[in-house]
């Protein structure tokens, strides 16, 4: 089960829904907007994980919680939307490719040079592919909208080391690339603008979760292996562009 502070995020979804609240057109005077059909031409974001940790030990109940710093991740995506008849609803369709990584702890090791300090980080990778229902508030300026879905992703996790002092990194230290696949369910809100000429803008808020991490770990101090299974509580900022398609 995931750790309690978790519930951190509670008061920036509510700060979020307070920031994007408007009052909406009535629904009868709503007009299908141009922008629910676009195609999103990239859309970049940047995502904050709570990264909670648990390790398993074969043939033994319970688990072992592992308390983790929180990684940074940027990426990029594409994507459609779809509208439909109502205007009021529409479907959005993104592929998602980030990467990121976070500083776990710094330690003495010793080189060819003598003893030096060595930055310890752990490095992501993921990609996924996450669909989603967007409901619209419009008004006369802007659209506002809340969304929620489902997605699929792949996450490729490993180690780096650094010199502590000059950045750079130690070659040949690596646990080689583990991946996980999950499902992931995303909620948010967000609002779009019409720019001049063809395209718009949108900028949303988004809470997801999923798992980040699974894989038997071997070490010094596990060295039969241990389970290790990591979820990720990811809260983002995304911007895309929006190109409607030629009539």
């Amino acid at each position: 089960m995931p750790s309690t502070k978790t519930a951190r995020i509670v008061p920036l979804t509510l700060f979020a829904l307070l920031m994007f609240s408007a009052p909406a057109t009535p629904y009868a005077q709503s007009a299908l907007s141009a922008l629910s059909n676009a195609y999103v031409l990239p859309g970049v974001y940047a995502s904050h994980n709570l990264r909670e940790g648990y390790r398993k030990f074969d043939d033994v109940d319970g688990y072992l919680y592992v308390e983790n710093t929180n990684p940074f991740i940027f990426g990029v995506t594409v994507g459609k939307r779809i509208s439909i008849d109502n205007p009021r609803l529409r479907f959005q369709a993104t592929v998602e490719l980030g990467n990121g990584s976070v500083k776990d702890g710094e330690y003495e090791i010793g080189t060819n040079m003598g003893q030096v300090w060595a930055s310890l980080y752990s490095v992501y990778w993921t990609g996924g592919l996450q669909a989603d229902a967007h409901l619209l508030f419009p008004s006369n300026d802007r659209t506002f909208f809340i969304s929620a879905g489902l997605g699929a992703h792949l996450t490729y996790f490993d180690i780096a080391l650094k010199h502590t002092d000059t950045g750079k990194k130690i070659s040949g230290v690596s646990d080689g690339m583990r991946g996980a696949l999950s499902p992931s369910i995303n909620v948010g809100c967000g609002t779009e603008y019409k720019l001049s000429g063809r395209g718009g803008a949108s900028v949303s808020y988004n809470l997801r979760f999923w798992r980040s991490a699974s894989y038997k770990e071997v070490s010094n101090m596990f060295p039969m292996g241990v389970n290790y299974t990591e979820f990720f509580f990811s809260q983002s900022i995304q911007l895309q562009y929006l190109l409607p398609p030629k009539n």
